[in-house]
């Protein structure tokens, strides 16, 4: 890129009416047509020193001169622009760049602008870390109803499946239903996908209770009514760490408890954030999608990926309002960023889009999307003698 990138100012005539245009294409003399992706970050940095500042398509000729010795009234259109890689054959690749058309009393501040934006092209990476899997909310994921009890009885009407969200709920809730029609109470540990106190309601009639244990702290003031009947499963889409970290004080106060068989366990919650801490790590800066943005949803009364989150990975991070956010002095040094929804739930948007077209046009740009993804597997005991040794089934509801 530096190789290629050529920084010019032309003159033209008849100057612009008035105020900065900031151009979206341009044909260049030599290169012929160029594109500008980063233009709405131009713009908008353009708009909070200057009023009067439009996106426009229609740039004017530049002829084939640049603007010295020109006189003073004409126009001018500063340039930067460069070639954005190479296809297989070795045929440069597409002219990209940023230009300001600047009317004759704003051409101090039209070639500030092209000096602040230069310093801000480089190489760079970007990470977008995907969701993993479906149950963390993407669109049309069935959410559970809230309401759930915390200690109290559960004895609720109208049973109702889970959607197919989750490939591990539908098991875990007949899991449960099983443990209440013999009379356990049921301990669901962890938050949920999304932090809220919800979950389907239990077969009509059931004998046992259904209680919710959300964190460990919790776990250490939970009261049964018999230690002795008593079970837990995973909250569908729950952290497992946070899981684990329940269980682990309900086995010290309740040796007898017993649980579903862990192959039901969902780690699409965990996966998740475990590909935003390995983004985060590697990067210079993390840019953050405002909420009721595009960019992901905001339905959850507790947002997963934002900063107040115990789990959240340290960083520098930078919350957008909004595109004139992305300054040039912020990206200048930073060769690997990564982009996150405002919410626990990434998904292609048209939020993220629009970020990662605008940094496009500021030199080449490697977009990654980064993936966890835990699979359980089915291993087979061997032993010295005897056939092998099948594992449990997984939706097996009584291992311990």
């Amino acid at each position: 890129m530096n190789k290629t990138r050529l920084t010019e100012e032309f003159a033209v005539r008849p100057p612009l009416a008035g105020g900065l245009a900031v151009l979206t294409a341009f044909r260049h003399p030599r290169r012929g047509p160029v594109v500008c992706p980063a233009a709405p970050l131009l713009a908008a940095w353009l708009r909070r020193r200057s009023s009067g500042v439009r996106l426009t398509g229609r740039a004017p000729d530049l002829g084939s001169t640049g603007a010295a010795g020109q006189p003073g009234d004409c126009g001018r259109v500063f340039t930067l622009s460069y070639l954005d890689g190479s296809d297989h054959a070795g045929r440069p690749g597409r002219a990209v760049g940023i230009a300001v058309h600047a009317a004759p009393g704003l051409l101090e501040l039209g070639a500030s602008a092209m000096g602040a934006w230069s310093a801000a092209l480089r190489t760079r990476r970007l990470f977008v870390p995907v969701s993993g899997g479906a149950c963390t909310g993407g669109p049309g994921a069935e959410r559970p109803s809230p309401g759930w009890p915390t200690q109290s009885t559960a004895a609720r009407p109208g049973a109702v499946e889970p959607g197919p969200g989750c490939a591990h709920a539908a098991a875990t809730w007949r899991t449960v239903y099983g443990f209440l029609a013999r009379g356990d109470t049921v301990l669901l540990l962890g938050a949920g996908a999304d932090g809220t106190d919800s979950g389907p309601p239990p077969p009509l009639g059931a004998a046992g209770l259904l209680l919710a244990v959300r964190t460990a702290a919790a776990a250490h003031h939970v009261t049964v009514p018999d230690p002795d009947r008593l079970s837990f499963v995973q909250w569908p889409c729950s952290a497992t760490e946070e899981v684990a970290a329940i269980l682990a004080v309900l086995r010290a106060r309740f040796p007898r408890l017993r649980g579903q068989h862990p192959d039901q366990w969902c780690y699409a919650v965990t996966d998740t954030r475990a590909a935003v801490r390995a983004a985060v790590a590697e990067s210079d800066l993390t840019l953050v999608l405002p909420p009721g943005a595009p960019g992901g949803s905001d339905r959850s009364p507790r947002s997963d990926w934002s900063p107040g989150s115990d789990w959240y990975p340290p960083g520098r991070r930078l919350h957008l309002r909004e595109l004139g956010d992305l300054a040039p002095e912020l990206l200048a040094p930073a060769a690997t960023l990564t982009l996150l929804p405002p919410s626990g739930y990434p998904a292609s948007s048209p939020g993220q889009a629009v970020v990662i077209e605008a940094l496009s046009g500021l030199g080449p740009l490697s977009v990654v999307r980064r993936r966890m993804v835990s699979e359980t597997t089915c291993g087979v005991a061997h032993t010295t003698r005897g056939p092998a040794l099948s594992p449990t089934g997984p939706t097996a509801a009584g291992s311990t």
